[in-house]
């Protein structure tokens, strides 16, 4: 029929147990004061610069709705074992079992996000609180070639789960989506509809049955994960480059926004339509949408590497494999989400964000931002890149170079040892 039944919404969208990933919270390095994922919680549940984000003896309050997934800018939170990316396989099986119709009718075509049950056979996801919906599931939609995706948030009004609080974050989110379409040229749009005549259903089950059931379809999921819509991550054109000091694990949704917009711009593009790599794009808080990204001063840069160190989606990289003749702190756009934690933490203020605009987003190779000659630190073992050779007359600013076979952070810790005798 093309919509997702209630009864698998129950199973697949009615909601789960999180999970956090400590390394990846602004809040874990550093005190940025972001709260996002507990003012989106209907019940106050994460605790962003505690000891845990979501605490183990708070489980239990966890309605799982996914509201704090669904504005983390980081991925910090996220469904336990991939529910997220079942959700999008599940709408992508619901859109792509529609009715057949000609390419002029494609883009006018509907797609429903509700928690009602369906009355039409309109394609859709029904029968689930709808707090899980994001701006890379709007857009993943729209990739799909539907041109109108309806959020029926009707039913939300006096819900025990913060109904009020989804709304306005929903809207918000649908607002952002649309303003992004209208500056490529996409025709597309995402409407809220308020008074849907739709009442709202029970509420579904937990989840415990899903994660009952995860194990015989783990394998099957796994990859169709891998070949979701086009949300693969950026690819590296630099042998070597893509080597983090960390290597977290991708920010799923970032990566979901990536794929469903170059899709869209292709789909553009093959309508007619002019979409260069340095359109502006509207303003955009750090997380999916984001296409702000650092950019390194050479000259000041002390090859450290803190800022790749420190970047929770693993956008900044570094080389550190043995026997390498040259140091080099690579950007992928595609990972990075803005959050400027690069930039606090740089000791020499060699960092500053800068708009890339559209390529800040579908850029699919990584960004060279220092190429240095590599070093081993006689003292800690870490690779680091050398500074300049000496200091330019060009560059009254840029920092003289050293003959010392420390890194900068050895370097600056022997220099405030020595302060004292």
């Amino acid at each position: 029929m093309g919509w997702i039944r209630p009864d698998v919404a129950a199973e697949v969208l009615g909601g789960g147990p999180m999970e956090s990933v400590q390394r990846r919270c602004l809040r874990e390095c550093g005190d940025t004061g972001c709260a996002l994922c507990r003012e989106a919680c209907p019940v106050d549940l994460p605790t962003p610069g505690e000891a845990a984000v979501l605490p183990d003896n708070l489980a239990e309050r966890c309605l799982g709705c996914g509201a704090c997934a669904a504005v983390c800018p980081t991925g910090a939170i996220e469904f336990v074992g991939g529910v997220y990316g079942r959700r999008l396989l599940e709408a992508t099986r619901a859109a792509r079992e529609r009715p057949e119709i000609d390419a002029e009718d494609a883009a006018a075509g509907e797609f429903i996000f509700s928690c009602a049950e369906p009355d039409s056979d309109v394609p859709g996801v029904y029968g689930a609180c709808i707090a899980w919906l994001d701006v890379p599931a709007m857009l993943h939609i729209v990739a799909e070639g539907f041109g109108r995706v309806r959020v029926l948030n009707g039913p939300c009004g006096g819900c025990d789960r913060g109904g009020d609080l989804l709304s306005g974050r929903v809207e918000s989110d649908a607002i952002s989506v649309n303003r992004l379409l209208e500056a490529i040229g996409s025709g597309a749009r995402v409407e809220l509809v308020e008074d849907s005549g739709m009442a709202r259903p029970e509420a579904v089950g937990s989840g415990s049955e899903a994660l009952d059931r995860r194990a015989l379809v783990s394998d099957t999921l796994r990859r169709g994960l891998g070949l979701l819509s086009r949300a693969a991550l950026p690819r590296d054109d630099t042998e070597g480059d893509a080597a983090s000091t960390r290597a977290p694990r991708p920010h799923y949704r970032r990566a979901v926004v990536v794929g469903a917009l170059r899709s869209i711009v292709a789909g553009v593009v093959r309508d007619g339509g002019d979409v260069p790599a340095d359109t502006t794009l509207p303003p955009a808080n750090p997380g999916s949408l984001s296409h702000v990204g650092p950019r390194v001063d050479a000259g000041l840069c002390s090859g450290c590497g803190i800022c790749a160190l420190l970047c929770p989606t693993g956008a900044l990289g570094v080389r550190t494999d043995e026997g390498v003749t040259d140091w080099r702190l690579s950007l992928d756009v595609g990972a990075c989400v803005g959050c400027e934690l690069c930039v606090a933490a740089c000791p020499v203020d060699a960092m500053a964000l800068v708009d890339r605009g559209l390529a800040g987003i579908v850029r699919d190779r990584r960004i060279r931002l220092v190429r240095r000659e590599a070093r081993k630190c006689t003292k800690c073992g870490q690779l680091f890149g050398s500074v300049v050779p000496e200091e330019s007359p060009d560059r009254p600013d840029a920092r003289p170079g050293r003959d010392t076979a420390l890194c900068p952070v050895c370097e600056r810790s022997a220099r405030r040892f020595a302060q004292f005798y």
